[in-house]
Parts: C-alpha cells; structure tokens; sequence
C-alpha cells in the first residue's frame, strides 16, 4: 500500500503497519491484536449479518450458544436477542429453512 500523510510518502508491504507519527516507522503487523478498527470491523460485519435475513443464510458467523455468535475470521463474539430463542426459529441457514 501507498501511505501518504502530509508531504511524506511511504510504501508498506504485506504483514507491515507503519505509524503515522513523526518518525513514519514500519513495524511487523501483529494479527492478534484487537485495534479499534479491527473491532470495529467484527461489529460491522455482525450488525450486517443480523439486519438482512439474506446475510443471515451466510456461514461466517455462527451460534455457539443461546444468543451468542461466533466470527473464526474476527475471533470474536457478539450477542443477539435474535438468536436467542430456545427453538432456532430466528435461525436461517440453507437447508434449515422450509422455504428453500
């Protein structure tokens, strides 16, 4: 990626993050380390599956227990009333659905 922020320019690589500090430093991008954006990231994509029950016949996130979801890409877990109900019937997945 092309960094740009003010008259400085720096190029990062995969696996890399640079600061946007004074000194544009590159250092080794740590994948399991929760930053805002990536939490940010989980929620989004969390608040997306539960709003369209089209999203809701995806697989990436997945019920682990009463209420509770499951996202293996974000490592993190979010609750949904929705999702709480002792019969599933708020749950849509192909082949669970009468309708498909």
């Amino acid at each position: 990626a092309e960094c740009e922020y003010g008259l400085k320019k720096a190029s990062v690589n995969n696996g890399k993050s640079i600061r946007w500090d004074s000194d544009f430093k590159h250092f080794k991008f740590d994948e399991k380390i929760d930053d805002s954006l990536h939490k940010w990231a989980a929620r989004r994509s969390f608040d997306l599956f539960i709003a369209d029950i089209g999203r809701r016949r995806l697989n990436h996130w997945t019920p682990i227990a009463l209420g509770w979801l499951h996202n293996s890409r974000y490592e993190m877990r979010f609750y949904s009333r929705l999702f709480a109900s002792d019969d599933g019937r708020n749950y849509q997945r192909p082949g669970n659905n009468p309708e498909d």
